[in-house]
């Protein structure tokens, strides 16, 4: 069985906070929003298998959750977009 992390919220919170960092470092470098979906796969896999090879768990789960969030967001908003338009 796993220990348990009491500051697992914490972890999460930060794992939201570093997909969210990354997502505005690559919007200032040009990338356009249509675009973050695509690319955010190229640094969120990578992320989440190095934390969880470092067994931070924790983090892993808010970087997976900011990662939905952000997809989830940006679908929301192409289909905004799609149907406003037509």
């Amino acid at each position: 069985m796993l220990p348990s992390n009491e500051n697992e919220w914490q972890d999460i919170i930060l794992g939201t906070l570093q997909v969210l960092f990354w997502n505005i470092f690559i919007m200032l470098f040009g990338i356009t929003i249509p675009i973050i979906g695509i690319v955010q796969f190229l640094y969120v896999i990578p992320l989440a298998i190095h934390l969880k090879r470092k067994e931070k768990i924790g983090i892993v789960k808010g970087v997976i959750i900011g990662a939905i969030i952000t997809i989830l967001l940006n679908g929301g908003c192409w289909l905004w977009m799609l149907g406003y338009f037509n």
